[in-house]
């Protein structure tokens, strides 16, 4: 595990935009794609928006990058609660990533289980059918925030998904804001990452942190995040 610290976000994003394409470019040259995963929150706002602009958008390999959603919040895609409108305001009405590389869950599906199931089919079929991957090979990135609950995706503290073996579930959303329906990635597909990015900010959330990197009893029980745990690389970022 690596920890990075910064006085700002701006100085933040920053940092893991240069990471993002440092880890693009290599997966690219190495099988042909890069597979991302993005997060919502106000966090990532500012990364989103650097990562399509100078000097980042001359080096990312947008034309070979896969976009997925680590989780959506059940509601349309315009919906200024949705995930994805905060990735397509920020970075993806620019066009730089094709449209057929653009795999958004579906939150306004009336059945979030149904719309779970179809996600963990289109994620499946998205490894079976590249060359260098399998099924469950896991994505190249994944980009987590952290809830003041030490939430990530919509895996909240207690909830009997955390030990769920499939990689996409539903949830109810209830210890959430706003309190609504919700599909997410599981802890299970999470943790099959090559690598992952933890992005923070903010005293409540680093005092987490802080019981997470000190092993404090009780952090895994108590802390969604504690859980995470890939077979890769996993960095922290955390911004004052």
């Amino acid at each position: 595990m690596q920890v990075y610290h910064f006085d700002t976000i701006m100085q933040l994003s920053d940092g893991v935009a240069g990471d993002i394409v440092k880890l693009a470019r290599a997966a690219v040259a190495e099988k042909g794609y890069f597979s991302i995963v993005f997060t919502g929150g106000k966090t990532p706002a500012f990364l989103y928006e650097l990562l399509g602009s100078s000097p980042f958008v001359e080096k990312m390999p947008w034309q070979q990058t896969h976009v997925f959603w680590g989780d959506e919040r059940c509601v349309p895609p315009t919906d200024p609660a949705s995930n994805y409108k905060l990735a397509f305001d920020t970075l993806l009405h620019k066009g730089l990533v094709p449209a057929a590389n653009i795999h958004r869950m579906e939150g306004e599906d009336a059945s979030p289980a149904l719309a779970a199931q179809r996600y963990q089919q289109e994620i499946e079929l998205f490894f079976k059918d590249r060359a260098a991957g399998k099924p469950g090979s896991g994505f190249d990135l994944i980009l987590l925030g952290m809830g003041p609950d030490g939430h990530v995706a919509s895996l909240f503290p207690t909830t009997p998904l955390l030990s769920e073996k499939r990689m996409v579930v539903a949830c109810d959303g209830l210890q959430g804001n706003p309190v609504v329906p919700r599909v997410t990635l599981s802890l299970s597909a999470i943790n099959q990452a090559q690598n992952i990015f933890m992005l923070i900010s903010g005293n409540d959330k680093k005092k987490i942190f802080e019981e997470i990197n000190n092993n404090k009893p009780g952090v895994e029980v108590n802390y969604p995040a504690a859980l995470v745990k890939p077979k890769g690389l996993l960095n922290w970022y955390i911004a004052k």
